[in-house]
């Protein structure tokens, strides 16, 4: 399955995003100094019900200031020795060990791009969404100018295991989240235009044309049908993903500090601090 929505945290703000033809709209905005950041962040759950009636299921944007990109030459390395060869490329570029992050990578001829994040960060993220009740299912992110081809996927939440039906699985997106425009909200209260009503014309009475005459006669008349065209349906694709997991705290949004793992900085309703985990 693929989410309907998506989360994004930002440090300018946390948006809901739902999936359109062409890319994703803007459901909605809250303030991170909100008065009130849970009763916004309600009011964008009213918004997504408004769009997708059902069960919500979300998507979770993680910031890129979380987010540790870099690049290597791996040549025409098969798969085995070129996760081989990123895994050696990530031991050092973080305050984290290898087996603390979780990675993804997309790979440009004799390049492979990397994105990396701490399993802490994602538990956060998780943690965070489902107090506010957005239903994660799974991590990406937007990498907007940095270096990575398609769409970072660092696989599903642990609660995407609770409702997801069984054998049903997270499918990634190939391509980046882009915001086409604001949602388009259905109109509450809209009645449907009736169809109007055809009322049949009195027909004349049949009109018999005479016997024809020997040797006389009039054309034969044909009725033709009508050809209807059928539906015409467009595919999917999606690319690959990096299978991973995580659970935020009541009104705020703890993630961990990458730059220094021994204290944690918070996006709380009142502020949100940078931090970064290499240079990027």
């Amino acid at each position: 399955m693929k989410p309907a929505f998506a989360l994004s945290l930002s440090f300018e703000g946390i948006s809901l995003l739902h999936r359109c033809a062409g890319g994703w709209r803007n459901a909605g905005e809250a303030a991170l100094d909100a008065p009130d950041l849970a009763t916004a962040l309600s009011g964008l759950r009213g918004a997504a019900s408004r769009l997708e009636p059902g069960p919500l299921r979300s998507k979770l944007i993680i910031p890129n200031e979380q987010i540790r990109y870099l690049s290597i030459e791996t040549g025409t390395a098969d798969p085995q020795t070129r996760d081989q060869m990123v895994r050696a490329a990530l031991e050092g570029a973080t305050p984290y060990a290898v087996d603390e992050l979780a990675y993804d990578i997309s790979v440009e001829g004799p390049t492979t791009h990397i994105a990396a994040v701490a399993h802490e960060t994602l538990e956060e993220a998780e943690n965070f969404a489902l107090e506010h009740q957005f239903g994660p299912v799974s991590f990406v992110a937007i990498p907007g100018k940095k270096p990575f081809l398609g769409e970072p996927f660092f696989g599903p939440t642990r609660h995407a295991a609770t409702v997801l039906a069984p054998g049903e699985t997270v499918e990634p997106d190939g391509i980046a989240v882009v915001v086409v425009g604001p949602a388009q909200f259905p109109v509450e209260g809209a009645v449907p235009t009736p169809e109007p009503e055809v009322t049949a014309e009195p027909q004349a009475a049949p009109v018999v044309d005479p016997a024809p005459e020997p040797g006389g006669g009039r054309p034969l008349e044909r009725n033709l049908g009508r050809h209807r065209r059928g539906p015409h349906l467009l595919g999917d694709q999606h690319l690959r993903g990096e299978e991973d997991r995580a659970p935020l705290h009541r009104d705020e949004l703890r993630v961990g500090d990458l730059r220094a793992p021994a204290r944690r900085r918070r996006i709380t309703a009142h502020r949100l601090q940078r931090s970064v985990i290499g240079p990027h």
